[in-house]
């Protein structure tokens, strides 16, 4: 589409042409036909930056959604083997949605971390009551 905006190769360039060239551009990305020929000049340039931002928006978009299909993908994958032992499950889905940005980023991953201590806590808390009970038994 940003082809649209470059100059032709033409020698004698022509002001008009251009114009009339650009504004079937402009009012695609949403800019009325009386704005692009009537109002100040820079708002083509902000539509033209909006547009841009927009269109980053949607790929980032876009490559979460696959981002989840991949995932979703290999959540399955185990069952869809040929040779899955009978009694094979899938993987749980995400509960969450991906974190965005740096404080949830930070914020998820402090929340992990605390499920991961917790983990081992409990696992060492087991361990040492085995032992106890193993030492006890002994004892006695």
């Amino acid at each position: 589409m940003e082809d649209n905006l470059k100059k032709p190769n033409n020698k004698l360039f022509s002001y008009s042409e251009e114009f009339d060239r650009l504004c079937p551009y402009f009012m695609a990305i949403g800019m009325s036909y009386e704005q692009f020929w009537y109002d100040n000049c820079w708002i083509a340039n902000a539509y033209l930056q909006s547009y841009k931002i927009k269109r980053e928006q949607k790929n980032e978009e876009l490559w979460l959604q696959g981002v989840y299909i991949f995932e979703a993908l290999c959540d399955v994958s185990p069952i869809l083997h040929a040779f899955a032992k009978k009694g094979t499950k899938p993987r749980p889905y995400s509960k969450e949605p991906y974190p965005l940005f740096k404080k949830e980023t930070e914020q998820y991953t402090e929340e992990q971390n605390q499920q991961e201590r917790y983990k081992a806590e409990m696992c060492f808390r087991e361990w040492a009551r085995q032992f106890k009970n193993k030492q006890n038994n002994k004892g006695g």
